[in-house]
């Protein structure tokens, strides 16, 4: 515990520490797995199916876990953080969505805020939900459509 002080003023700047490392860590993932060189649509797509996969992946339950208890809370605390650590997560949609509005593909006059309501809705689906209620075709099947029709894709 004496350890835990000298580096963390309280228990939660150690979780707001945590929670950080885990968005670059899943920031830094999808800017692996994402071909920057797909066509915009297909980056867009590939960067929607990950954040859902992280959701319904069962080696990330205690991470999420973690996130659902404390990050709303920590918010008022953190939040420049937390606008830091989103916006890693979000980079290559935000940049996907760029060059979809530059190339005439998809509609995103603001990709920054495209990408931040995408994410919302997906954390909303998944975390405000009661205990087990969402299954991940279900969650997936609504985050497209709504997705498609945002960005006005086929």
């Amino acid at each position: 515990t004496h350890c835990f002080y000298e580096v963390f003023d309280s228990k939660d700047e150690l979780l707001a520490a945590i929670l950080e490392k885990q968005f670059k860590t899943a920031g830094e993932y999808l800017q692996r797995t994402i071909d920057p060189t797909s066509p915009p649509v297909d980056q867009v797509w590939a960067h929607v199916e990950e954040m859902i996969n992280f959701c319904f992946d069962q080696r990330l339950d205690r991470a999420f876990a973690l996130f659902a208890t404390y990050w709303r809370s920590l918010l008022p605390h953190y939040r420049e953080l937390a606008e830091r650590s989103v916006q890693a997560l979000l980079l290559t949609l935000v940049n996907a969505l760029a060059e979809g509005q530059a190339r005439g593909v998809l509609r995103s006059p603001d990709p920054a805020a495209d990408a931040m309501a995408i994410y919302h809705l997906i954390t909303a689906l998944f975390f405000d939900r009661p205990v087990n209620t969402v299954h991940r075709e279900e969650m997936a099947s609504t985050v497209r459509r709504f997705v498609a029709r945002a960005l006005d894709l086929r």
